[in-house]
């Protein structure tokens, strides 16, 4: 297949045009040459015409097909450019429709996963029960803080009387003193002012003697005699005013001797009356501390009694946390999404109870205080045999509880596992039947790695047993594997130390348990309430 090529059809043309025309100037000079020199120069010029405007037409042509060339480049490339952006938005659009179909089919796999639900379930309230368990913890430690400071402000205010009698006695010595400088300053002044006056007479006598010299030069002699015998009569005046003061300042000699005897008296009544203070203080104190240390007896066996009620509240606490667990895993399958805001509203109203039940708790406790400062002195009349009957009946109750503890566990292992068991087999069944594909069971994986790697590692201790498998531990962060192992391994040895417990109390009757025994309870009962430290079940 050829192409018609129009720049080289108008070459070729040209060229004929060319030919043509030189054949008809050799024509046109063989025929016409016998003609004169202008009318061949004439002709000449009509043809060097005639072929310029040959060539400009050729040229015209030549410019309207490179014209045409080009646009025809232009459309080519535009319309190159329209298709590949048609397709590039083609596939834009393809990717969309993908993206959105498998976010949907991702939300609806997830909204009907049970595994999903119960996962996302169970870190909600695991949550919720890390937030009111350190609720709870900074309640006890106010409460704690609470008593140690009412305990110093009593030291405090001891403390402060002390100091107060110590400064009352320093101003009162220090305002005596004050007052004995006061007085000598004052008789020091006294003296200043007292030769100062003299001295300023002196001076005033001094001035008046030269002013009577030069009075005396100009005047006549009987004015001078005058003046001498006034000056007289003030050296008199002088020397007993002198004497006056030589009288007053003596007179001021025996009071201050006076007032220092009987600041000598006080001073030894102030004495006397110290010492008898610093008695009475002593005394004082004495009968304080000892008050103190029987009432301090009475709050730490107050202290201890409740701290046992708050142990077996614990306890009953913890064995309601697993019956409530249990319940709660039976229920998960009937939940939906549009149940979780009433779980809330439930979850924050049985809060807001639980803050009244434990103000009125408080209350009662208050009130049982104020009964136990009444009866302290009859329940120190409990005697040895009552103690050890006491402690033999909490031993027999440990032993019964770790026991029930057991069997309650095994029970709930057993349960867990069967349920297990049951959702693996339901899950191979419903994969069988082809209801979840390769691509929603990985999206079922995704999520939960996803949920496990963003909220379990930081509500781990509150999460309900059965929830994680061993696959999820390898989405934790290495130091949770690394506690989550040692847990398991002290769970063992735990469990170890409950049941052999459990088969001495069941040899020995109500023989006492040996230390390790104790000790193994002791851990366990730790374990658990390390799992359920919430005081509410959810």
């Amino acid at each position: 297949m050829t192409f018609y090529n129009h720049r080289t059809a108008a070459h070729a043309r040209a060229r004929e045009l060319e030919m043509e025309q030189k054949a008809a100037q050799l024509t046109q000079f063989a025929n016409e040459h016998r003609v004169g020199l202008a009318m061949e120069k004439m002709e000449d010029a009509a043809e060097f015409r005639r072929a310029r405007a040959t060539r400009r037409e050729a040229e015209k042509e030549f410019a309207l097909i490179r014209e045409h060339e080009e646009e025809q480049r232009r459309r080519a490339a535009l319309e190159a450019r329209i298709k590949r952006e048609e397709q590039e938005a083609q596939e834009k659009r393809a990717a969309h429709q993908a993206h959105i179909a498998f976010c949907a089919k991702k939300d609806i796999v997830l909204s009907k996963s049970d595994e999903i639900k119960t996962l996302r379930r169970a870190i909600e309230a695991a949550i919720a029960a890390k937030a009111n368990a350190l609720w709870t913890e900074e309640h006890r430690r106010n409460a704690a803080a609470a008593t140690s400071a009412a305990l110093a402000c009593e030291k405090a205010e001891i403390a402060a009387e002390l100091e107060k009698k110590r400064q009352e006695d320093e101003a009162m010595m220090l305002r005596i003193r004050e007052e004995e400088e006061a007085r000598r300053i004052e008789i020091e002044e006294m003296r200043t002012l007292r030769a100062a006056r003299i001295a300023q007479e002196a001076e005033h006598m001094k001035k008046l003697e030269q002013d009577l010299v030069r009075a005396a030069i100009e005047a006549a002699m009987a004015e001078r005699t005058a003046q001498l015998q006034a000056m007289e009569n003030k050296r008199t005046q002088a020397a007993l005013d002198q004497k006056v003061f030589l009288e007053q300042r003596r007179l001021a000699v025996e009071e201050a001797k006076r007032r220092e005897q009987e600041e000598e008296l006080l001073i030894a009544k102030y004495e006397r009356e110290q010492e008898e203070r610093v008695a009475r203080r002593e005394s004082l104190r004495k009968r304080q501390a000892d008050e103190r240390d029987s009432l301090l007896k009475a709050l730490a066996e107050e202290l201890a009694q409740k701290e046992r009620r708050r142990e077996r509240l614990e306890e009953l606490r913890i064995a309601l946390a697993a019956a409530y667990e249990e319940q709660k895993r039976l229920q998960a399958e009937e939940e939906d999404e549009l149940k979780k805001q009433k779980v809330r509203q439930e979850l924050q109203a049985a809060f807001k109870e639980a803050q009244e039940a434990r103000a009125l708790r408080e209350a009662e406790e208050r009130a049982q205080e104020e009964e136990y400062k009444r009866k302290q002195l009859e329940e120190y009349r409990h005697s040895e045999e009552v103690e050890r009957v006491n402690d033999r009946r909490r031993r027999e109750l440990m032993v019964a509880f770790g026991q029930e503890m057991s069997r309650q566990i095994e029970a709930n292992r057993a349960a867990r596992e069967q349920a297990e068991v049951e959702r693996r087999a339901e899950e191979q069944r419903i994969m069988k039947l082809g209801e979840l594909d390769d691509e929603a069971l990985a999206i079922i994986r995704a999520e939960r790695e996803r949920l496990v790697r963003d909220y379990v590692a930081e509500v781990l201790e509150y999460m309900p047993v059965g929830i994680l498998t061993d696959d999820d531990l390898q989405y934790l962060p290495t130091e949770v594997q690394d506690n989550i192992k040692n847990l398991r391994l002290n769970k063992e040895f735990s469990d170890l130390g409950v049941q052999e417990q459990a088969n001495s109390g069941v040899t020995s009757g109500l023989a006492p348990p040996t230390r390790e025994k104790i000790d193994a309870i002791e851990r366990r009962q730790a374990e658990l309430k390390q799992r359920f430290t919430s005081p509410f079940p959810w």
